[in-house]
């Protein structure tokens, strides 16, 4: 289920105090699913999940970020990389 956000409620400053401007990016459907399964499951919409997961990652320590990119396989060991 995707909740949608009336025009108004984008146009305004927001929680970070920006505007929300709309980008496009692509995402196998099986992504897509999880993501509407966790924007169902914490009662938010996608585009406020997504900030405020990236905002989430962004605010870690490098370390502690570049340790969750290794388990998700982002990124490689540094001696793995050629």
């Amino acid at each position: 289920m995707v909740v949608a956000v009336p025009k108004d409620y984008r146009s305004k400053p927001g929680e970070y105090g920006e505007t929300k401007k709309q980008k496009q990016f692509l995402m196998t459907p099986t992504a897509s699913d999880l993501l509407d399964s966790m924007v169902a499951e914490y009662s938010t919409t996608r585009s406020d999940l997504l900030e405020r997961v990236v905002r989430g990652l962004a605010a870690l320590g490098k370390e502690a970020r570049d340790h969750l990119m290794l388990e998700m396989g982002v990124i490689e060991e540094e001696g793995d990389r050629q």
